[in-house]
This record gives structure tokens, sequence and C-alpha cells, in this order.
């Protein structure tokens, strides 16, 4: 019975996805069957990990926890966590959406700290609550994973690396270089949380001087938005870094010998 439900399964692929993934992606004989392939199993990890979103009992938010500690003091630890999880479980994105719903609650709290400090009504209250999770969080964070998904895979992967090497199992797998849009949405989230803590957590109490037509409140406000900038800088050159040592390095030298270059044509 195995090997024909396995049987089925290849011959439902070959003739049904695979014509249609050979127009959507204008790929020959030869590679269809890889896209088919990595395009099934991206679509049964998506379908997995937000299966387990209505199974609470199932995450392990003691672990999600860490992870936001750790996004503070050591990110490198967290990054270093994705590579283990790579060579375990050949996935680098998260197949545990605590993180996420962690996140979620705790932006639903802060929203209905700064709707308080605003002076909002009950209704107002609500829609920019349910405006900052779903629109501001998980809106952004869907197009930002996107954005990053398709440069990454179009100027950094080099698809000659990839090669077959031997797992935690003692199996021989196929390493491939593209980056899953998981991982993609989880280097987002785990850029985001810093600067979610510092402009939802550590800017409330300073909100009334900041909202004050003053210097000190500008200062203030920019001063926490800097903050913020550079803890999602940072960890997203972290995460991808760790994917793409040689040429991520290569293009963020480019770049900032660019930058200095034309600071120095324009000083006087």
């Amino acid at each position: 019975m195995a090997n024909l439900g396995h049987s089925t399964c290849i011959k439902l692929v070959d003739q049904t996805a695979k014509p249609m993934f050979e127009k959507i992606f204008n790929c020959s004989n030869s590679c269809a069957s890889h896209s088919v392939k990595r395009i099934l199993s991206a679509a049964e990890k998506r379908s997995r990990y937000f299966r387990r979103l209505f199974h609470v009992r199932h995450m392990d938010f003691e672990y999600a926890l860490w992870q936001m500690w750790q996004l503070f003091v050591g990110p490198q630890r967290v990054f270093r966590n994705f590579n283990y999880r790579k060579c375990s479980r050949q996935q680098w994105a998260r197949d545990d959406p605590a993180f996420l719903v962690l996140m979620m609650v705790f932006l639903f709290f802060t929203s209905l700290g700064f709707a308080f400090c605003m002076s909002l009504n009950a209704i107002q209250s609500v829609e920019f609550v349910l405006w900052v999770v779903f629109v501001d969080f998980i809106g952004i964070s869907l197009l930002q994973a996107t954005f990053f998904w398709i440069i990454t895979n179009h100027f950094f992967v080099d698809s000659s690396k990839s090669r077959s090497q031997l797992n935690t199992l003692g199996r021989f797998v196929e390493t491939n270089p593209e980056v899953e849009w998981g991982y993609a949405f989880d280097v987002h989230l785990n850029g985001f949380f810093p600067a979610l803590c510092i402009l939802h957590l550590l800017q409330l109490p300073f909100l009334y001087i900041i909202l004050q037509n003053w210097f000190i409140g500008r200062l203030l406000g920019n001063t926490f938005w800097l903050m913020s900038f550079t803890y999602y800088t940072y960890i997203t050159f972290l995460g991808y870094r760790s994917k793409f040592t040689s040429r991520f390095n290569l293009y963020l030298a480019s770049n900032f010998l660019i930058f200095f270059n034309q600071n120095r044509v324009q000083q006087p």
C-alpha cells in the first residue's frame, strides 16, 4: 500500500502539477521536477506552520522567550541555532509559530497602551489595535519578507554551490543554497522584535514629551527611532550573512565605499 500510494503521488505530480509549473517558471523538463518538488515542499512547510497556530500546547514558548532575550544580548546565538536546525531538520525557517504568537500578544498590549496615552475611545482603540497588529505588523512583515526573499535569491544565491552532504542521521541530502521564504520572514521578525520593544515599550513613558513641540521631544523621538533602526539593520545583516558570507560582505563593502566617497565629494 505504501508503494502504491507513493506511485500515485508521483503520477499526480507528473501529470497535473508539472505542466502548470513549467508554464509559470518557463523551465525545461530537466528542471521542472526540481521546481515542482521545491514548491510543493515549501507549501507543505507553510501549511504545517500555520496549522500549528491553532495548537497552543504544541508551541515551545519557553524557547521563544529565550530567543527574544538573546536578540538583545547575543543575536549571533539565535542564528547559530538556525544553522543547527538546518543541519538536523534540513530547514532554515522556524517550524514553531510560538515566536510569532508572542510578538502578536506583545504588540496587542502595547498598542492598548498607546491608545490609552492618545486618549482614544473604545471604538478608536479597537480600530487602532487591529490596524497595528494585522496591517502594520503582519501585512508589512509579509511584504518585507517577500522583498528580501526575492532580492537575496536573485542577487546572492549561487546555484553552483548546490551539493550533497551528510546530515546528522547519516543520510546524504541535497543542499540547496536558495533562501526559504519562511527564513526571510523569520529574519524580519528577529530584527523587528528589538525595534518593537524600543518603540512600543521604552518610548511609551516618554510619549507625552515626544508629542510636544520641544527640542528634547524631537531628540528623544529620533533617538528611539535610530536605536530601533540600528537593531533591525544589524540583526537583518546577521541573518543573511550566516547564509551568504562572501557575497553579502562584498555587497555591503561596496555600498559602504560608495557612501563614503559620496560624503567626501559633498564636503566643501
